[in-house]
């Protein structure tokens, strides 16, 4: 199957040729290196940055990384559809880290915000939510968003980061957490709602 690539320091991903990524994945599942680290360049980063707004670890994300790539490579021959890719390794992803959490008992903190009275049921501008969307991708790896995270359940943890980091859609959130496309979208209103309020306090000072 191949060997998958080291994780690199200065690793960003290269996004495959229009078209070409499940001609990649084909060769990739007969053992072809070109194609497996063509794969590995194109996402590498997002999981990266995926697991590290799960585990606020740098060299645990790398571990993870590899380990998602490693999980992909022996389960190619199940992927049926080729094209998906991107959706399926984060999801591996997801699942990878759950079960990490499970072995060592450790997890997200978890602060019950649906019952904070501060914090408004997502019925904010549509934009206002974009910006925050925008706001947690160009900050992830600042002391702010990391606490303002924090402050999430945890399945508005998940349902953010899975929506805006890994950048799955809601159906593709829906099937990772196990729950409707409309809860998805509930949590994902209410999640960017509790992050916009920590995030405006952190600027207040």
């Amino acid at each position: 199957m191949g060997v998958v690539p080291i994780l690199r320091g200065d690793a960003a991903s290269l996004p495959a040729p229009a078209g070409d990524e499940a001609r990649l994945v084909r060769r990739a599942r007969e053992g072809d290196p070109a194609a497996i680290e063509a794969l590995y360049l194109a996402h590498v980063d997002r999981v990266h940055r995926f697991a590290f707004s799960r585990l606020h670890d740098d060299a645990e994300a790398r571990d993870v990384a590899q380990d998602v790539f490693v999980s992909a490579l022996h389960g190619l021959p199940g992927l049926r559809a080729d094209d998906r890719f991107g959706p399926w390794l984060m999801r591996i992803a997801h699942v990878t880290i759950l079960g990490r959490w499970r072995r060592t008992g450790r997890g997200p903190r978890l602060v019950a915000l649906d019952d904070d009275p501060e914090v408004p049921d997502g019925g904010t501008d549509p934009a206002s939510h974009d910006d925050v969307a925008r706001d947690v991708q160009r900050r992830l790896d600042g002391a702010a968003i990391g606490a303002a995270l924090g402050r999430l359940t945890d399945l508005q943890q998940q349902v953010v980061t899975l929506r805006f980091i890994a950048e799955l859609s809601v159906a593709d959130t829906a099937a990772a957490v196990g729950c409707t496309q409309d809860a998805v979208k509930k949590l994902q209103r209410r999640g960017l709602a509790s992050l916009r309020m920590w995030l405006e306090r952190e600027a207040e000072g």
